[in-house]
């Protein structure tokens, strides 16, 4: 330890090493400061005290706490005195600093031994000089009482001065936990002090409200500081607040607080508080209840799992929530944990459960949860809260465990519910919900894999048939325990949830979804209402449609299934308060509905604009097969804000699906004047509605909504103009307007020369491709395309006259010619024999069609083209039917030279693998078509 050299200065900048400056001021005691640095400091006792600044000791060793262990003969905080001697701080030695209660004297004491008693103490002086200092073993031997004044500077000092000598002590502590360990001990007796009842200023009268515990005289040969177990007393009125501060004091050292749990369990230490509780109470004795509940919560902060196990005892437990029903803060206020407690933790056993560790398991539950959650909810720190959530957790484990492993447990369980029997035993089933609801919430604190083999055991047993008994009972607590059992089933197995439904279904049996539909209808508890609806949302949430998984594609295909039962069964039924309203025809002014059907009719709207959203087709056809969107958009002439935007929010979900056939409804009905005249009324104010309202009209532009669009222009476009008047709905309205100007006059077409060049290659590349298939290729789309006669290639331009063809057994009276690899030049091998060939009509080359588009609109163009299509189409269903017709079809020859019947053979000519039919009609294909045959 250095050695420092205290100086007594305040207005003068002396070093450390200075060892008698000049004074300074005329207080009762002076500073020393070190290195001129004199930070604030932190009194005990008293508010004026002068600061004093000593360089603190090497940290070569630590210092022991302020009880000292039995075996720790002579340790103490090691520390240097001072005494303040004509205004310079005087070094008495160093030593070990304790702090004792002298048993003889009833007083407490700092005392320090002296390091080194044989060159600490100097000859000739007498053996106890002024302020307690003793110039023998003893250092320092003072007295703390309440009127001293103590004073904490920079960590490691302590200050004060004495009052009976009026000699100033300083005390530098090597670390600054020594100081602390101290430091807490004068704090302790202080306050013990200025609590005591009677006379302080006599300290040497016998008080039961000692401080610490009697400790031996100091000249025995127990050494200082040290606190026998023997010395345990037995807690009575007269020495109850000994015990409190004294288990406070056991509480600083880890020696200490080994001690007292091991003394609390062995001898039943809070047994006999109890009865001191009741003596107390008898009396009424505030103070001592006071201290009896200080007293317990000291020992619940320690922290011991064998505490708690040991206060959780059926013949302790209520005392010590009565202790603790008198919190020394609220000294004029008593709480009411016990009657509390008596009231509402009544233990029925519902269904018998033949372990008894088991039963213990759940009491000791309830009072733990009891404990953490009421009793000590305003004194729990983070080391306390995680021992009681640890038992809570392990127990909950080990009661969940058995259930599920208990058959017979189970089938007692859910039995009443499958037997579907109304009215019977009522009582039975109203307790097995609670039953099943406080399972399924302990459940929900546990591990994933528990939690999740624990709902399935319960909803694979019938979990599902509970609720659907409770949704058809009435009382508060039976429909949000079944309500809320429903969510967590379906929040960890929807799929199990949805499978329960459809089997019930195909048995004819009501269904979950109907009950549920059915309490959504008759409740007014909002909250339920709620709760029910978003667990009905995630009924109907689609399945994934990105995994490709087998388990994934089983999920979505029972979800399928189940969105189609409900869009077929249960919607009707759901949303009929909807299909009450009026049409929207049937309303051009604000329309007051009842109050109690605002907030349903309010969820109902939101959970249609989300099957919108989700559904897809199976929602816009169910809203378009149906007047339910137009009864929804009279809502926006309602008077509740509430029914306005969520009759928005639907507008907007079915606009943004963008099909056609709904904005077809929309403004055949007039869903966008209703639109506009919303926006006419909301705008007037910056609100939340109007700022909806708004985001609509940007979403119809954004979207390109063409036939909103041109509605609203085209039927309320005064109205439009009228709305532009208004600053911040101005550019919304402009905007529309760009799209509607944009609609009226499309952007000119491209020239003709560009449409025939990109006609021209699209038709080249589309015959290299066909040249380009393979035979094999080729006869397998033949083979695929049974049911559709192929479309024919027109002939290439001839350089010369065809020559004409006659009739013939072998031949055909429609014209045809099968041409093989060399005929590709289109001519032919000769005449038929039956006479000449009907005159076929000429073809327009290729060449001779993109000069004729040349000349042509865009609009001529299509419809040219659609009339030539047309005409193939005739052509070709003609050309069918008469191949299968009949055997032998009779037709007239077109030639002049008369009228000669020609008789085809059966079947027509047979074609070869590898060649390609050429089919032209001609004048044939018109005469069928104008019914001459």
């Amino acid at each position: 330890m250095a050695d420092i050299q205290p100086t007594a200065s305040s207005s003068t900048d002396a070093a450390p090493e200075e060892m008698d400056p000049g004074p300074s001021s005329a207080t009762s005691h002076e500073a020393a400061p070190h290195d001129n640095i004199a930070p604030e400091s932190e009194t005990s006792g008293g508010d004026d005290i002068d600061t004093m600044n000593v360089q603190p000791d090497s940290a070569d060793d630590s210092g022991d706490d302020l009880l000292l262990p039995e075996n720790d003969h002579g340790a103490g905080k090691r520390v240097k005195v001072y005494e303040l001697r004509d205004q310079a701080w005087f070094d008495r030695g160093t030593g070990h600093c304790k702090g004792v209660y002298d048993n003889d004297n009833d007083v407490a004491l700092l005392v320090v031994e002296a390091e080194d008693p044989q060159l600490e103490g100097r000859p000739g002086e007498e053996a106890e000089g002024p302020g307690g200092f003793i110039r023998d073993e003893l250092l320092l031997h003072a007295q703390v009482t309440k009127d001293d004044q103590y004073t904490r500077q920079q960590e490691t000092l302590i200050v004060w001065t004495d009052q009976a000598t009026q000699l100033d002590i300083a005390l530098s502590f090597q670390d600054a936990s020594g100081c602390e360990g101290i430091w807490q001990f004068i704090s302790e007796v202080q306050k013990h002090l200025h609590n005591q009842l009677g006379d302080d200023s006599k300290m040497g009268m016998v008080s039961s409200s000692s401080p610490m515990e009697p400790s031996p005289v100091l000249t025995s040969s127990v050494p200082v500081g040290t606190v026998a177990r023997d010395h345990w007393q037995h807690p009575s009125l007269a020495n109850i607040k000994e015990h409190e501060v004294w288990l406070r004091m056991q509480a600083k050292s880890a020696a200490g607080r080994e001690r007292a749990v091991e003394h609390i369990i062995g001898e039943d230490y809070i047994k006999q508080l109890i009865v001191v509780l009741h003596q107390a109470e008898d009396l009424e004795s505030i103070d001592d209840l006071h201290a009896l509940c200080s007293l317990m919560q000291t020992i619940l902060m320690f922290n011991d799992n064998g505490i708690f196990e040991y206060i959780l005892q059926d013949d302790i437990f209520d005392g010590v929530l009565g202790m603790l029903e008198y919190d020394p803060e609220f000294p004029t206020l008593k709480a009411s944990y016990r009657a509390f407690f008596r009231q509402y933790s009544k233990y029925r056993e519902v269904v018998h459960i033949k372990d008894d560790t088991i039963r213990n398991k759940i009491h000791q539950t309830s009072r733990l949860l009891y404990l953490k959650d009421v009793v000590l909810a305003r004194l729990l720190d983070d080391p306390t809260f995680n021992i009681l959530n640890s038992f809570v957790f392990f127990n909950q484990v080990d009661i969940t465990s058995y259930i599920q492993s208990d058959d017979a447990l189970l089938h007692e369980l859910f039995i009443d519910f499958q037997r579907n029997e109304p009215g019977q035993n009522a009582i039975k089933k109203r307790d097995l919900v609670q039953f099943l609801h406080q399972l399924m919430l302990m459940g929900k604190g546990m591990q994933v894999p528990n939690r999740l083999a624990l709902y399935r055991t319960l909803v694979d047993r019938g979990l599902m048939f509970a609720c659907e008994w409770a949704f058809r009972q009435r009382e508060a607590t039976i429909l949000h325990g079944g309500a809320e059992i429903l969510t967590l089933a379906v929040e960890h197995d929807v799929n199990a949830v949805r499978l329960h439904v459809l089997r019930e279904e195909d048995s004819s049996r009501r269904t979950l979804v109907m009950e549920i539909v059915g309490l959504l209808q008759s409740t007014q508890d909002q909250g339920l209402i709620q709760q029910t609806v978003e667990t009905l949302k995630m009924l109907l949430e689609p399945g994934a449609d990105n995994e490709q998984s087998f388990a994934r594609a089983k999920d979505a295909s029972v979800a399928e299934t189940f969105t189609g039962y409900f869009y077929d069964h249960c919607a009707p039924q759901l949303f009929s308060p909807i299909s009450k309203l009026p049409e929207l025809k049937d309303v051009n002014k604000p329309q007051v509905l009842a109050q109690e059907r605002a907030p349903l009719l309010t969820t109902l709207v939101d959970l249609l604009s989300y099957c919108v959203a989700v559904h897809g087709h199976k929602a816009q056809y169910y809203i378009l097969s149906t007047p339910l969107a137009l009864r929804v958009c009279s809502l926006v002439y309602a008077r509740e804000k509430t029914l306005r935007h969520s009759a928005l929010r639907f507008v907007k979900a079915c606009l943004r699906t963008n099909n056609h056939f709904i904005h077809r409804n929309f403004t055949k009905n007039g869903v966008t004047k209703a639109i506009i005249d919303l926006v006419d009324r909301e705008t007037t104010r910056d609100t939340m509605l109007s700022s909806a309202c708004l985001d609509t009209l940007e979403l119809i532009r954004k979207e390109n909504m063409k036939a909103i669009i041109m509605d609203m222009f085209d039927k309320h476009e005064a109205l439009l103009n009228r709305l532009t008047e208004r600053p911040f709905v101005r550019a919304y309205i402009l905007g529309l307007r760009i799209r509607w100007d944009q609609f009226k006059e499309p952007p000119p077409q491209p020239p003709p020369q560009a449409v025939a060049e990109a006609a021209k290659r699209t038709a080249a590349d589309e015959e290299e491709a066909w040249f380009n298939q393979s035979d094999d290729e080729v006869d397998g789309n033949r083979d695929n395309s049974t049911r559709h006669v192929p479309v024919k290639r027109k002939r290439a331009p001839q350089s010369a006259p065809a020559r004409k063809r006659l009739s013939s057994g072998g031949g055909s009276a429609l014209g045809l010619d099968y041409d093989d690899a060399s005929d590709s030049d289109g001519s032919a091998g000769g005449e038929s024999a039956g006479g000449e060939s009907p005159k076929v009509a000429p073809i327009q080359t290729a060449t001779a069609d993109s000069e004729l588009a040349e000349g042509l609109s865009d609009v001529e163009q299509r419809v040219r083209a659609k009339r030539i299509r047309k005409e193939e189409e005739e052509e070709s269903s003609a050309f069918s039917e008469l191949m299968g017709g009949g055997n032998k079809v009779a037709t007239k020859d077109g030639s002049p030279g008369g009228n000669k019947v020609v008789h085809g053979h059966e079947g027509g000519s047979p074609a070869g693998k590898d060649k390609k039919i050429r089919l032209s009609l001609g004048g044939i294909g018109r005469k069928f078509r104008g019914g001459k045959v």
